[in-house]
């Protein structure tokens, strides 16, 4: 299956990033599947072991005497390929019928990413092995996310979401021409917010069933 698109959401808990995830899903034909703990950055890691390894180690041939045997035959970029086919397969599971797939993350912190290069270098894995990848950052007032669910409970909540939100744009400008930065404080108290996200997006802007979305409840 050839998809037109690949979407993440990145952001941070408690953003308002589920109802993005639903009003893009309003969207005919797309697919964007919510969280799964970060499950493909192990695969990431994985991908850059294999790159590493033949490009480190596999740059002449290995005999079977040699401690990297096998290390030049490596094919990183096949590989990397590989995995993003697994994972489309097996985790994101599309629809036949979808022309567009993605998901959300939340965990973009230094507990998984322990510096801004390691996040900026799986960004650009996500780029390279999907197609025509899109990024949406998704951004809440900061004071209003620190005192929602687990948040109220961590007095360095604030200095954590900044710490992220840093992050998100530092990667937002690396990524400009296929990013895009939406607040959820303007576009869920005005749905026309939503406009130049569609605009972006090259779809069509159905303000009457966006509506619909936005009395479900999302989240918890």
């Amino acid at each position: 299956m050839i998809y037109e698109k690949s979407i993440f959401i990145i952001t941070y808990g408690r953003s308002g990033s589920t109802l993005l995830q639903g009003i893009l899903n309003s969207i005919d034909g797309y697919e964007i599947k919510g969280e799964h703990y970060s499950a493909l950055v192990p695969l990431f890691h994985s991908y850059i072991r294999i790159k590493r390894a033949r490009y480190q180690q596999g740059g002449q041939i290995k005999f079977s005497t040699d401690p990297w045997f096998g290390s030049d035959e490596l094919l990183p970029r096949s590989y990397g390929k590989s995995l993003v086919k697994l994972f489309v397969e097996e985790i994101l599971k599309p629809d036949l019928h979808s022309r567009v797939i993605g998901f959300k993350e939340i965990r973009y912190d230094f507990n998984e990413f322990e510096t801004d290069n390691h996040l900026k270098e799986y960004l650009y894995f996500l780029k390279e092995f999907f197609p025509n990848a899109k990024f949406i950052f998704n951004e809440r007032d900061i004071y209003n996310t620190a005192k929602s669910a687990w948040w109220k409970r961590d007095e360095k909540a604030v200095e954590k979401i900044e710490a992220i939100l840093s992050r998100m744009k530092i990667m937002y400008e690396e990524f400009k021409t296929i990013s895009y930065w939406i607040k959820y404080d303007e576009y869920s108290s005005d749905i026309k917010e939503l406009k130049p996200l569609f605009n972006f997006l090259n779809e069509v802007f159905d303000e009457e069933q966006l509506m619909q979305v936005l009395n479900v409840k999302h989240s918890y």
